[in-house]
């Protein structure tokens, strides 16, 4: 896994051998977050059950929130329907 060291233009990432190339590419954009011990749970399962890594994880669900948040704009309703069709979760609030 790649080192950050501060340097005086800013943190500065090193890769490490064995670290995947892509990662590395100039377009990527780096953040830091903070996150309560709960959230990080959630997606280091999410993580177990598709085999992602967390900023898979992060990514996926940044373009799930926008397609949710499209389609409520434009007048969509945005739900999980049960077996029967009937609709068990609705999506609100975006």
């Amino acid at each position: 896994m790649a080192t950050i060291t501060e340097s005086p233009s800013g943190l500065v990432l090193h890769p490490q051998p064995g670290d995947d190339d892509k990662f590395f590419e100039p377009e990527r954009i780096f953040l830091m977050l903070s996150m309560s011990q709960e959230m990080n749970a959630v997606i280091e399962e999410l993580m177990r059950r598709s085999g992602c890594s967390k900023a898979d994880i992060l990514n996926r669900g940044v373009g799930l929130y926008k397609a949710v948040s499209d389609a409520v704009r434009a007048g969509k309703q945005v739900c999980v329907l049960d077996a029967d069709g009937e609709i068990e979760t609705e999506f609100v609030g975006f």
